[in-house]
């Protein structure tokens, strides 16, 4: 797609494809407003890349209909920038062992999905709008990534003006940096995954969220959240529940608000959850690297 070049509609391939598709350039792909239902086979997404091995570099990607680019595994997804202003406009979702990297994100639901195993984000810059998380690992019965690393990012700006609590039954739930909505089906776990060295911008209503409360329950196995500095302290606490049946292990390490360490006090939790607390506030001298 050439430079200056604007592609309006969307982009489908189905699951016979056997060939990688190289989607490349300077130009830009364009949705068609809000979301809706066509007829059967006709994608909502501005790009679904269904198959294996997808190369996808360069473009621009405009207010999509739903998911601005969702690919099949071991898709790399480089120097794609992406912005969209409904709500219901997510950014990327991406299979197995794929990898996203120096991409811009301006889009206003779930900036990256991480709902495949062995994802590799980095180097991304996200501007977050009204509605939406910027790490989303699950939503309803959706299985979360495992072994998945986010590193070397940073939010540029946020705008979110309220993020509710499910004890509370209210809504906006995903509106934080880490998110898991909720699960609403049986034997769902989140292992082994990495967010670091992440310099958060603008102004968090919440940092954390996550979910196994509401519904049937989700296990988080060794979630580390480790370098991290949000410039300005999150307005209200984040939560973490689950339910007795299921636990959630959480390591934070090295996670500053302003210039004080995360600690207890700005976390609520219920149910079988475990955190853990390591390292100092230290003084922020640049972009995270």
């Amino acid at each position: 797609i050439e430079d200056g070049a604007l592609f309006k509609g969307n982009i489908f391939l189905d699951k016979e494809r056997t060939k990688p598709l190289m989607l490349m350039g300077r130009g830009m792909i364009m949705g068609n407003g809000p979301i809706i239902h066509g007829r059967q086979g006709i994608p909502y997404n501005s790009i679904t890349l269904n198959g294996n091995g997808h190369l996808v570099e360069g473009i621009t990607i405009l207010n999509s209909r739903h998911f601005g680019l969702n690919t099949g595994d071991n898709a790399h997804i480089d120097n794609v920038k992406m912005f969209g202003y409904n709500p219901n406009n997510d950014g990327i979702g991406a299979g197995d062992n794929s990898l996203i990297e120096n991409c811009f994100l301006k889009v206003n639901d779930d900036h990256i999905k991480l709902y495949h195993d062995n994802t590799v984000v980095r180097n991304v810059n996200f501007y977050a709008q009204t509605n939406g998380g910027i790490i989303q690992f699950a939503w309803n019965s959706i299985d979360p990534g495992d072994n998945c690393l986010v590193e070397n990012c940073e939010v540029l700006a946020c705008e979110f003006t309220f993020c509710g609590d499910p004890l509370e039954t209210s809504g906006g739930l995903a509106r934080c940096f880490i998110s898991l909505r909720e699960e609403q089906a049986d034997g769902r776990k989140l292992a082994n995954n990495t967010i670091r060295n992440i310099l958060i911008q603008g102004q968090l209503q919440r940092f954390i969220g996550l979910n196994g409360y509401s519904s049937k329950g989700i296990d988080v196995d060794n979630l580390v959240v480790e370098n991290i500095h949000v410039v300005n302290a999150p307005l209200k606490p984040s939560w973490v529940y689950t339910k007795d049946s299921t636990a959630m292990d959480v390591k934070f390490k090295n996670v500053v608000f302003e210039n004080r360490a995360i600690n207890e006090a700005d976390i609520k939790t219920t149910g079988n959850v475990k955190l853990s607390f390591d390292g100092k506030a230290m003084p922020f001298t640049g972009k995270m690297n």
